[in-house]
């Protein structure tokens, strides 16, 4: 999770967002920061949020395809992460309700552009737009609906599919306890590799980000 270098927009009134066309927006002074946490959640200036309409695999998460086992939920992560950063010149978002928000990349919905690449189910009650691009994506077999996997709301639950099991799933959110207070960090952090989980010192692995803020750790980008 690097910070991305983008101009970022935040919409702070009414949403007015129509497809294929950017929602009016404040815009933010550059450095803004922006973290992608994992396939659909997203950090802004401290704020953790949820893109809305959609669900992404855990970054913890594996698929199968074939015999092949694949790391369906960083991929996503990745996806995400490069959307952002390479595919617009700004981001647009504006809540939708508390801790999700709908978001443009220049001119396009988010959500869409990861539900018709296949890194993401559209929920129940989601946009009917987002329901087709959803169900268009699996008939291509497109990213996750390729493989085999566990609906992640199933797999936050504690559902595996077997290849899962036998391939010892590691979770790889870091919970660490510094001076600062509890943090967790993810894969796509700059320094994650660098960081060292200290049981001892009240250090865990997590799955998701929802269980280490379960347990009251704060990503990295969050204030006190």
């Amino acid at each position: 999770m690097r910070q991305i270098g983008i101009v970022l927009a935040v919409a702070v009134g009414a949403f007015a967002f129509a497809f294929g066309a950017a929602p009016a927006v404040n815009t933010l002074p550059p450095g803004s920061r922006l973290a992608v946490i994992d396939g659909d959640t997203i950090e802004i200036d401290g704020a953790v949020v949820d893109i809305a309409g959609i669900d992404a695999p855990e970054i913890s998460q594996l698929c199968r395809r074939d015999a092949e086992i694949r790391h369906c939920g960083l991929a996503a992560a990745l996806a995400l992460e490069k959307m952002l950063a390479l595919d617009a010149a700004y981001i647009a978002c504006s809540p939708v309700a508390t801790g999700t928000v709908r978001c443009a990349v220049g001119d396009e919905d988010l959500a869409l552009r990861l539900l018709g690449k296949g890194y993401a189910l559209a929920l129940p009650g989601a946009l009917p737009a987002y329901t087709e691009a959803a169900a268009e994506a699996k008939a291509a077999g497109m990213g996750l609906w390729g493989a085999r996997f566990v609906e992640p709301a199933r797999w936050r639950a504690g559902e595996r599919l077997d290849a899962e099991t036998a391939a010892a799933t590691r979770c790889l959110i870091k919970g660490v306890v510094e001076t600062a207070g509890r943090r967790y960090l993810v894969p796509t952090d700059p320094d994650y590799a660098a960081v060292t989980v200290d049981a001892a010192a009240g250090g865990r692995l997590f799955c998701s980000d929802e269980a280490a803020r379960a347990a009251g750790f704060r990503h990295r980008l969050a204030g006190p």
